[in-house]
């Protein structure tokens, strides 16, 4: 017998199951009837009233046998086809138990296997992935998902995220499954393109469960690790901080334009800014294993629980992302952790270049960080600022276009900071930003004029190798 707060719940009687049942068929027979009506009001049959009708509770037969009676005969044949996609999406979607089985196949039910790269065209991987094809098997060369004749590799994905930390004698024992490494990206791709739960993606994936998903989607997290390391570190783009500068003093930035060209000078080379994500809120209901406290997450000003990310945004479009804070870091807290100051002075003392940073008022104002004058009174403060204000707005840009392409980030009542990996995912977001910028530019290389890097030069090989430790083909 469950436990209960309080007095045990008695047994539902006869008569609340029958009052259960005439209440639901009380709500068919209105939904039947308010359809009625639009249909009488329409005289024609409407697709788009069709899917939503299919949608809902009521079934199809009874819908459609009112339905035809007030339709004209000349466009039942052009409407026939929509109304099979319809119902065949409305039986796709009981078929897989979406609604009660949270996301599995009921018993008795086989499933195809899941779609492979090659199986899907170009429009249809630009539309779901945001990369087409070939670009797609470009990316899984980068991130070592191929092997050496160029095939997907075919991974262990253990159904518990502590075995990929946990490595013990017993590790033979442990339940896995096995899913290549092309089915394994573009779930991971579609889940942070599209928003949604799991449940969403299954006509995609061929029914594939819920629980397998989000088992992939939590290893190429891990997996992807070392290059979340390698995208947020500024010193590999020091050979290209010369033609920034020189990018920055075209657009009229004041400082650059009298420095151009003397690097032992100091040269305005990114726009730094802060931004917050919104997440639920720590210790709710679901979130039992609390590990943060609920004010460690709360950003006053946005009156939100979330996490806080520093980014740095080159002219190129180039995005260094740091690593995930709590709500309630500043700006400036954030600077100094991520230490980029320390890393700008070493350059400076070893003879590489005079580098800075420019960011809002909220910043700490030093030597390798400039920040917008202050009470500005005379005229040439306030044409500074202007000036800078121009240029300065690039910094909003990499935020934007990371959550337009990427609109898991955004699903801030699904995001869960102790039950999922939800930094990962941002810093997922920032990696795919710069693929996605080194392939296509973006609004910030078009402003300033300058060529965004090559897709080996963004990705390359990260410190750790291509494959971690403990990642295993099966």
């Amino acid at each position: 017998m469950p436990l209960h707060r309080g007095e045990p719940r008695p047994h539902r009687t006869r008569w609340e199951l029958a009052a259960r049942r005439r209440k639901r068929m009380l709500g068919l027979v209105h939904g039947v009837a308010k359809v009625i009506q639009m249909a009488v009001h329409m005289n024609a049959f409407d697709p788009i009233l069709a899917c939503a009708l299919l949608d809902s509770d009521v079934p199809p037969p009874l819908v459609f046998s009112f339905l035809f009676t007030t339709l004209r005969f000349q466009v039942i044949v052009s409407q026939l086809q929509v109304c099979q996609l319809a119902i065949a999406a409305c039986l796709q979607r009981r078929r897989l138990g979406a609604a009660n089985s949270g996301g599995a196949l009921p018993l008795g039910v086989n499933r195809s296997r899941p779609p492979r790269l090659d199986e899907w065209s170009d429009a249809l991987c630009f539309s779901l992935l945001r990369f087409r094809a070939h670009e797609v098997w470009r990316l899984m060369h980068y991130f070592g998902l191929l092997d050496d004749n160029n095939a997907p590799r075919d991974f262990k994905i253990y159904t518990s995220v502590k075995s990929y930390t946990r490595r013990g004698r017993h590790q033979s024992y442990k339940k896995y499954f096995r899913c290549r490494a092309d089915t394994a990206f573009m779930l991971l791709l579609c889940h942070m393109a599209r928003p949604g739960g799991y449940v969403d993606l299954q006509p995609f994936f061929n029914g594939m469960p819920a629980p397998e998903m989000s088992a992939i989607v939590n290893f190429l997290l891990l997996y992807l690790i070392p290059w979340y390391d390698m995208g947020g570190d500024i010193e590999r783009l020091v050979h290209r901080f010369p033609l920034y500068a020189s990018a920055i003093a075209k657009k009229g930035c004041p400082l650059n334009n009298i420095n151009d060209g003397h690097w032992d000078q100091p040269n305005i080379i990114g726009f730094t800014d802060g931004s917050h994500f919104a997440t639920c809120r720590p210790g709710g209901l679901g979130n039992h294993r609390m590990t943060l406290r609920d004010w460690e997450t709360y950003n006053g000003h946005h009156r939100s629980h979330g996490i806080n990310v520093l980014g740095i945004n080159f002219p190129d479009g180039h995005v260094c992302l740091s690593s995930p804070f709590t709500g309630n870091r500043h700006d400036g807290a954030m600077w100094a952790a991520m230490g980029v100051y320390r890393k700008l002075r070493r350059l400076r003392r070893a003879a590489r270049g005079f580098w800075v940073i420019f960011g809002d008022t909220a910043f700490p104002a030093s030597e390798h960080c400039h920040k917008m004058l202050a009470a500005a009174s005379e005229a040439w403060q306030r044409s500074y600022n202007l000036a800078m204000a121009k240029l300065r707005i690039s910094a909003e840009w990499m935020f934007k276009d990371m959550g337009q392409h990427w609109n898991r980030l955004h699903q801030s009542k699904t995001q869960k900071l102790c039950g999922m990996n939800v930094g990962g995912r941002i810093q997922l977001a920032a990696l795919l930003w710069n693929c996605k910028n080194s392939l296509h530019g973006s609004q910030t290389s078009q402003y300033f004029g300058v060529q965004p890097m090559d897709l080996r030069a963004v990705l390359g090989v990260p410190r750790q190798g291509y494959m971690p430790a403990w990642v295993e083909d099966a």
